[in-house]
């Protein structure tokens, strides 16, 4: 009878067969009825539960309560039925604790701080307090300070156990009861009056840091507008509302609603349209962003426009840095060498068009050249008149044929003729190769199929012998004749005839219809040293003597594929299935992978061994000469030992004996 194993609160957690174990529902081994060897699950189970399944992983299938030592965070941990908790507590000691783990507390009664450790860091980072027992209550707090009305909330900072400072944001108040040091507090830091407390320096005047002043005495800079409001004229350098006694040099720009006066200007002038300029003089060079309007001549050594030019009359560079464009210039006779001379349309030329080399999309008329002996390729030709021979090593055309009309054409060739073309041959007129006249071969000539309406051999002596006739339609095929003068076709294996042993043999497949001897039980088929590896026949009339497999199947229907030495019993949606119960009486046999003689072999299913010697999938240890029976464990048998009681059921004895506890194949004597 199977085990119904259930948890503390009533819960089942599996059922475990009789002779079988259960190693999923748990993570410890649940041991069935009468199986065989128990103990060291037994033994295993006991460890287990003795180290808290010690281990870098966590258990694949844990209950609620369960508890686990992490091995690799050296943690216990309990599971919660859902995830796994840490335990763990803090040390209270004067000392660090020994071997300690990341995560682990610490709470040192000397200076009474709580600590964590950081294994990172192997070290113990302090939690808090910040301050020491030896120091005294050091550092800031939040407090809550009444008056005679209400109450406030502010920030006490405190060195060695005595309020150094406090921070408030209220208007200003009296604390009730009085603070020693704080007769009132104001918004924002108040100090210690007992402490003596000065401040030898201020740092605001008005509100304004010192550095927003300029000084008279050092270098200075402002960062704002500086405005002079004085309305003095300046009538030369030394008058004006602003004198500057050196240079002034200025990166921005500079607006005067008057006029400039100055011996240099360097940098960029920029003014509106001036009218009354006449001349500036000679410059360095000149940036024009628009256009140029010349009524006389323009030169200079180098020209370089960004823009247009008009009005010129003459036009004199050494260098014109651009593209020049000038209507049609019915006079002028030479451009000097050019380096290259783009034209958009075409050039037409009524005499000769000479240089290295001419090249264009397209070139209308007739190209007359000397003898060309370097040309090696003229592209593709609509094409080509050639009145003398052309010589080559080949001759390919692009429509796929290649045609010689006349009556005297020939190809010569000392080399191979090769026809890569497909095209199969049906008759005198289709085919790869299509000679009208006739074909000279002076060596030999082979082919795959050979079709002729007559063929002559050495002489034009046409081929026959004796009244034997071989063909095929209309076209006589190669033959070979026997002693007696009988044709034997010949298909394209190699055949040849031994007169004196009267022996035909043939080198590849030889396909006929009956084989029938001469003499009863005189002649045989093959030899000892050279069988036969298949004959097949619908129907075999004879007598076997020996059989190369060992057991005896037949065919039956089963519900779906099952792998070899599988346990089948009668039953499920067909004739026969896999087993699933112990001890079943309704054993059918085995799943065989080549049986010795195969009965009902044209029916539906598989090959299931009755008797013989065949591969069992057992479940558990067994020892050889143990009887088989059948599983809860889906298509396997397992071992009943030699007790009397099950020879009942029992449907095999054990050829081999294996100690593993998992599904394997056993060599077995099916009975």
């Amino acid at each position: 009878m199977s085990y119904t194993i259930n948890n503390t609160s009533g819960g089942t957690i599996a059922t475990v067969q009789d002779g079988t174990i259960n190693t999923t529902a748990l993570d410890i081994t649940l041991i069935g009825k009468n199986f065989s060897g128990y103990g060291e699950y037994l033994n295993e189970n006991y460890v287990k539960l003795l180290e808290n399944f010690a281990s870098g992983t966590a258990p694949t299938a844990p209950t609620t309560g369960e508890i686990w030592y992490d091995s690799t965070n050296k943690l216990p941990k309990v599971y919660t039925g859902t995830a796994w908790k840490n335990i763990g507590s803090a040390t209270a000691a004067a000392s660090s604790p020994g071997a300690p783990n990341q995560g682990d507390l610490w709470y040192d009664t000397t200076n009474k701080q709580l600590r964590v450790y950081n294994s990172a860091a192997t070290a113990w980072d302090l939690i808090g307090p910040d301050y020491t027992t030896a120091q005294g209550l050091s550092g800031q707090a939040v407090m809550t300070i009444p008056d005679s009305s209400t109450t406030h909330i502010v920030v006490y900072f405190y060195c060695a156990g005595t309020i150094t400072a406090i921070l408030s944001k209220d208007a200003t108040f009296t604390p009730v009861p009085s603070i020693a040091g704080f007769t009132t507090i104001k918004p924002g830091l108040n100090f210690n009056d007992t402490l003596s407390a000065k401040v030898a320096d201020s740092e605001l005047l008005d509100g304004l840091d010192s550095t927003s002043f300029m000084r008279t005495d050092a270098n200075t800079s402002t960062s704002g507008n500086l405005a002079i409001t004085s309305s003095t004229v300046s009538t030369n350098s030394t008058t004006g509302a602003l004198k500057v006694t050196g240079g002034a040099g200025i990166v921005g720009n500079v607006n005067v609603g008057g006029s400039i006066s100055a011996t240099s200007v360097t940098g960029t002038l920029t003014t509106a349209n001036q009218s009354a300029i006449t001349t500036v003089g000679t410059l360095g060079s000149l940036n024009v962003t628009g256009a140029i309007a010349a009524g006389g001549a323009l030169s200079g050594t180098t020209l370089s426009l960004s823009g247009a030019v008009s009005g010129v009359t003459t036009l004199t560079a050494s260098s014109v840095a651009g593209t020049l464009t000038t209507p049609a210039q019915a006079n002028i006779t030479s451009v000097g060498t050019l380096s290259s001379l783009n034209v958009t349309s075409g050039i037409t030329a009524g005499g000769a068009i000479s240089g290295g080399s001419v090249s264009g999309s397209t070139l209308t008329g007739t190209i007359s050249t000397a003898s060309q002996t370097n040309i090696t390729a003229v592209g593709t030709l609509t094409s080509l008149a050639v009145s003398g021979t052309i010589t080559g090593s080949a001759l390919s055309s692009a429509s796929g044929n290649l045609v010689l009309s006349t009556t005297s054409a020939r190809v010569v060739t000392s080399s191979a003729v090769t026809v890569t073309s497909s095209v199969a041959s049906d008759n005198t007129s289709t085919g790869a190769l299509m000679v009208t006249g006739g074909a000279v071969v002076g060596g030999s000539f082979r082919a795959g199929s050979l079709y002729s309406d007559n063929l002559y051999y050495a002489n034009g002596v046409a081929y026959t012998s004796g009244s034997g006739t071989v063909s095929s339609g209309t076209a006589t095929r190669l033959a070979f004749y026997s002693a007696t003068g009988t044709a034997v076709q010949d298909t394209g294996a190699n055949l040849t005839w031994a007169t004196a042993t009267n022996t035909l043999a043939v080198v590849g497949n030889l396909s006929v219809r009956n084989i029938t001897t001469t003499s009863n039980n005189s002649y045989d088929i093959g030899a000892s040293g050279t069988v036969y590896a298949n004959v097949w026949a619908t129907t075999f009339r004879g007598t076997t003597t020996q059989a190369q497999y060992a057991d005896l199947a037949e065919i039956y229907d089963t519900d779906e594929e099952y792998a070899v030495g599988t346990v089948i019993i009668v039953g499920g949606d067909r004739e026969v299935t896999a087993c699933t119960t112990d001890s079943n009486v309704s054993v059918a046999g085995v799943i065989s992978e080549k049986p010795g003689l195969l009965m009902n072999d044209k029916g539906r299913g598989q090959a299931i061994a009755l008797r013989g010697k065949v591969p069992v999938l057992i479940i558990g240890a067994i020892v050889r000469g143990d009887l088989i029976v059948t599983s809860a464990e889906r298509g396997c048998g397992r071992s009943a030992g030699t007790a009397p009681e099950f020879k009942a059921v029992a449907f095999a004895i054990a050829l081999e004996s294996n100690e593993s506890d998992s599904v394997k194949s056993v060599m077995s004597l099916i009975l």
